[in-house]
């Protein structure tokens, strides 16, 4: 799904790809029967509507419960003229303490800044832990040739994340986070 840009607006002319993590047949993560791939697609509209607002066209890598391989998630971002491409996901891990918040890149440079970027704007719209930006050799983010970064949004591990990042308020949070950090980047 493309939604048009609209012309004197702060991300007017900016192509940006969306990518709910996971759905269909993956799952993803689960925490107390919430499932990764439910929170992303959800998040994931929230952020394309919030990015259409400001004028950016955004293309969606599934729009509902569909599974999308890897490869095809990469290649509509490739195909297109996108300025940037952002993988939403929801961690866990064994010690249920651990929460926060991560924005993983593949190479220094470009990628390195993008990924501090939005980091930096997603940790003042959520106040969620600091994680930090982190290289990573996610498949999504080795094989784009576009600017590309994977965001952990939360711990469904964690029952104090858990709890938030299932809200409508922090799903606003981040599409505004993710928004803002846009815009400071391409600015």
């Amino acid at each position: 799904m493309t939604i048009e840009k609209n012309d004197k607006k702060p991300l007017s002319g900016y192509h940006f790809v969306i990518d709910p993590g996971h759905g269909g047949k993956d799952s993803g993560t689960k925490g107390a029967n919430i499932l990764e791939k439910t929170l992303t697609l959800s998040t994931a509209k929230k952020v394309a509507e919030k990015l259409h607002q400001k004028g950016a066209t955004v293309t969606m890598t599934r729009t509902d419960d569909r599974f999308i391989s890897l490869a095809k998630r990469v290649q509509i971002s490739n195909v297109n003229q996108t300025d940037a491409f952002i993988s939403l996901h929801f961690n866990s891990y064994t010690n249920s303490n651990i929460s926060g918040l991560n924005t993983f890149y593949y190479s220094g440079g470009q990628d390195a800044q993008f990924a501090k970027t939005l980091q930096s704007a997603l940790i003042r719209h959520t106040e969620l832990v600091d994680r930090g930006a982190k290289k990573a050799n996610y498949y999504v983010l080795r094989n784009n040739k576009d600017l590309a970064v994977l965001i952990e949004l939360g711990f469904l591990s964690n029952p104090d994340d858990r709890k938030k990042v299932q809200t409508e308020t922090y799903q606003q949070q981040v599409a505004e986070g993710i928004t803002s950090g846009l815009e400071d980047y391409f600015k």
